[in-house]
């Protein structure tokens, strides 16, 4: 791997580690020896979230933001600041967040598991009795 060079992909990087910080109130990765820090800043993914006790959900665009920040490969971070401020400003609302994330599948109607049932010839070993 080549030595990376300071430039916007790196700053971008930085921005993750602050956004990080600012989410669960310290870096994405700590309480090793610096060696071992800097070989996981360039090697492992980040962790998930430590959040503070009582405070709320990080919303799902902002994760998702976050973890791009932090993305290894250059050419996986935003592809510039303003790129990841409008990125920010879409995480930071709720309308947005409705529009980009799809509804869960429990929130979906269900219906009658019958008619949702593989019908099966009947004889078969497992199949529904009728009559």
């Amino acid at each position: 791997m080549p030595l990376a060079r300071g430039g916007p992909s790196t700053d971008l990087y930085a921005c993750g580690c602050i956004l990080t910080a600012l989410l669960q109130g310290g870096p994405p990765f700590v309480g090793l020896p610096a060696v071992e820090l800097m070989a996981m800043r360039m090697f492992s993914i980040p962790p998930p979230l430590r959040r503070p006790p009582g405070a709320p959900p990080v919303p799902p665009l902002l994760e998702r933001l976050r973890l791009d920040l932090l993305a290894k490969l250059p050419e996986k971070r935003p592809e510039s600041a303003a790129a990841a401020r409008s990125r920010l400003d879409e995480a930071m609302s709720r309308e947005a967040e409705a529009r980009r994330l799809p509804a869960r599948k429990a929130d979906a109607p269900h219906g009658d598991r019958a008619e949702r049932a593989q019908a099966w010839p009947d004889g078969r070993p497992g199949s529904p009795r009728t009559g």
